[in-house]
């Protein structure tokens, strides 16, 4: 009876507008966002390639060191981007849903409390003490913050998904021009961070758009649908993974291209 009633007094929402994006299933999610993420890769190289051209031996040099790096670009994207896509479907449930809300406020907070234990590596906190109260409040902050913004964000999401990809959209140039131009080679878990927090944001551009257009469909992938996306997502990173190695043996002779990408490129790529 408390349940109905506590339910009952909260406005209601449509259901054609509530139901976009959770309509798309988790595997779909997390195949468009990887889809997203391993476009923002390859993005990133074409835009320091296409900066540096000068630079650049042959046209032989760039195929081939494109080709050597796809391996680590798929894994990556395929890791960071099925993350954000199963982020996004944790967003869209937090506005009327505290433990969702929860749930994403201690992910964050330990993505948060991770990057910051990393900073913290300088000599200013090189104390253990001092390095581990840094990641715990940074922690704190940080889950704070996305307990509070929640809401707003995932009414966002609902109401204008296009408004919320353009916002993601913004981020994620936010965030390449503070890795490209702040505290350059100081600290290195500084801008992993912001190249990690780049590629889980990629999926808020490409998959509300998605979710959008697939709005008056009315219909989920089967469970053989959803078996194969699992399967592909799986196969892509775990080959990926296991072409990596032999494929950074091969990159390792391309000096040239490792050096313009060690200067320019993110983490991801460099």
């Amino acid at each position: 009876m408390s349940v109905r009633a506590e339910s009952g007094s909260r406005p209601s929402i449509p259901a054609s507008t509530r139901a976009s994006l959770l309509d798309l299933g988790k595997l779909v999610a997390a195949l468009y966002g990887s889809l997203a993420s391993l476009g923002l890769l390859l993005l990133e190289l074409c835009v320091v390639l296409l900066g540096r051209g000068a630079e650049v031996s042959s046209i032989w040099e760039v195929q081939n060191g494109a080709l050597l790096l796809l391996p680590a670009c798929v894994a990556i994207a395929v890791v960071t981007g099925a993350s954000g896509g199963l982020l996004l479907r944790l967003l869209t449930r937090a506005e009327r849903s505290r433990p969702h809300r929860v749930m994403l406020g201690l992910l964050v907070a330990t993505a948060g409390a991770l990057s910051a234990f990393g900073v913290g590596g300088g000599r200013h906190l090189a104390a253990p003490g001092l390095r581990l109260g840094f990641a715990l409040v940074a922690a704190g902050v940080s889950c704070a913050a996305t307990i509070l913004v929640a809401p707003a964000l995932s009414a966002s999401l609902r109401r204008a998904p296009r408004a919320f990809a353009a916002g993601g959209a913004a981020a994620i140039l936010l965030l390449e021009l503070v890795n490209h131009f702040a505290l350059v080679r100081l600290y290195p878990a500084f801008h992993t961070a912001l190249a990690a927090a780049a590629l889980l944001l990629a999926p808020a551009v490409l998959v509300p758009l998605v979710a959008e257009q697939e709005r008056g469909a009315a219909r989920r992938p089967g469970a053989r649908a959803g078996v194969a996306v699992a399967l592909s997502l799986g196969l892509a990173a775990a080959l990926g993974g296991l072409l990596v190695r032999p494929a950074a043996q091969r990159l390792a002779r391309f000096d040239n291209l490792r050096l313009i990408l060690l200067e320019s490129a993110p983490p991801g790529l460099g």
